[in-house]
Parts: C-alpha cells; sequence; structure tokens
C-alpha cells in the first residue's frame, strides 16, 4: 500500500529519505497507518536511537548504542574491557551508556502501559504496536505518527504532552546529573559475585 506502485529509483530515495527522518525528522512520505507492524517496530526503534551524539535529534543516541554493542560484543568475546579499533572504551562511559538505554526502555514501556490503560478506561482499541510507536515518537520528539494521535482522548493528549517535554530535557538532564557525579569514591564494598543466566 505504500511502495509497490513506486518505480525502483523512486522506492530506493523513498527507503532512505524515510531512514533519515524516522530518527530526526518526521517527516514522512509514506502513511504509517498502512504500513506492516513489522515496519512500525523498525521504525520506533530507530527513533528510540535517535540520531549522532551533540545533535538536536532525539533518542539516546548513536553514539550511546554503538559504546553498548562494543560492551556486549566485547563481554562475548570474554574481555573484561570494552574496546574496538585499537581503543579501550573508559569503563564509567559505558556504565553511563547502559543506564541511559536501560532508562529510556523504562521510560519508553511506561508510558506505553499508561496510554494503553488510558484510551482502555476511555474505552477507545488501539493495537499496542501503534500506541508504542506513538509513545517512542513522542519520547524520541521525532513527530511520526500512525494517525491515532487526534483519535486519543484527553488524557492520552496530556501523556503524550508530558512525554514529548520529558524526552526533550530529560537525556540532557539526566548526562548533566551523571557529568557532575563523578568524583570518586572514598570507600568500595566487599565483591560478591551473582549468578547470570
Amino acid at each position: 500500500d505504500t511502495l509497490i506502485d513506486l518505480d525502483l529509483s523512486d522506492k530506493i530515495i523513498v527507503s532512505v529519505f524515510e531512514s533519515i527522518s524516522g530518527r530526526t525528522a518526521g517527516f514522512s512520505t509514506v502513511s504509517h497507518a498502512e504500513t506492516e507492524q513489522h515496519t512500525n517496530f523498525f521504525f520506533a526503534a530507530m527513533m528510540f536511537i535517535g540520531g549522532a551524539s551533540a545533535s538536536v535529534a532525539g533518542g539516546i543516541k548513536v553514539n550511546t548504542v554503538a559504546v553498548v554493542l562494543v560492551a556486549v560484543l566485547s563481554t562475548i568475546r570474554g574481555s573484561r574491557n570494552a574496546s574496538a579499533f585499537g581503543r579501550e572504551i573508559p569503563q564509567v562511559q559505558v556504565q553511563r551508556a547502559i543506564s541511559m538505554v536501560a532508562i529510556a526502555a523504562v521510560f519508553v514501556f511506561l508510558v506505553a502501559l499508561i496510554l494503553t490503560f488510558s484510551q482502555n478506561a476511555s474505552g477507545n482499541e488501539f493495537a499496542f504496536i501503534d500506541l508504542l510507536f506513538e509513545s517512542v515518537s513522542a519520547a524520541g520528539t521525532v513527530g511520526l505518527s500512525t494517525g491515532l494521535t487526534s483519535d486519543l482522548s484527553k488524557w492520552g493528549h496530556i501523556i503524550l504532552i508530558v512525554t514529548m517535554y520529558l524526552g526533550r530535557i530529560g537525556p540532557l538532564m539526566l548526562g548533566l546529573y551523571m557529568a557532575e557525579s563523578n568524583e570518586r569514591d572514598l570507600y568500595r564494598y566487599a565483591q560478591e559475585r551473582a549468578v547470570i543466566g
């Protein structure tokens, strides 16, 4: 319903444009109300990641995801330190990146859950993937929509407004807080091994 009638060159142009716009801009050449669920899930993942660090794009940033991926791959390889391309990433940056991803994921999940409950209470029935898409778009301040924003209840609109506000200033405040609290611990606790997996 979205790309099948286009020429191959137009399909490539639209695909490249959507892949960029889905992370930062919010412009769309296709209707996300007509795209498949797996496409909207993929776009939600791109909106969650967002653009590069120090850009005006929303999301947790590409650099943060890269640090987490390097840490995961280093752990899988059996290395104690996160390293890539002959350089080691400081442990404090790895911890901050993992914290940022975890906090953002929990935030988006809670917003989608609250949005689902608020819409069910008002008698609206929406697919969860559409509500998740709206939640990630609001948290990343992207602006894409599956077209159901106007059909949301008053509480749904308020939830999205608060989510957009927190999605814009939240990562900045969290980053500033983590940068300021860069003091060395005066003491350390005894280590305890935890069972993983």
